[in-house]
């Protein structure tokens, strides 16, 4: 993962250097330095404090947003995975 580059005092993003395969972007990382609310639980919760989304982005790609809670904070990962790979 890069540097930090926050957009807000309570958020802190994180992007990849590189893509790897079968990614259409690099993965983000996102660290929200407050309490996950219930509004911000993924559609399928695998856990008390995972969940997940996957989004089709278009005919050959999805985006896959994984969720996970602590006491603190919270974290979002997104992916975009292509399928021609």
């Amino acid at each position: 993962m890069g540097t930090p580059h926050g957009t807000l005092p309570f958020i802190d993003n994180f992007n990849t250097l590189s893509k790897r395969l079968g990614e259409t972007f690099g993965q983000v990382l996102t660290v929200y330095t407050a309490p996950m609310g219930n509004d911000q639980i993924g559609d399928v919760q695998l856990s008390p404090t995972v969940s997940v989304d996957v989004m089709v982005v278009h005919d050959s790609a999805v985006t896959l947003q994984v969720r996970v809670a602590h006491p603190t904070h919270w974290v979002l990962s997104r992916q975009t995975l292509s399928g021609s790979h």
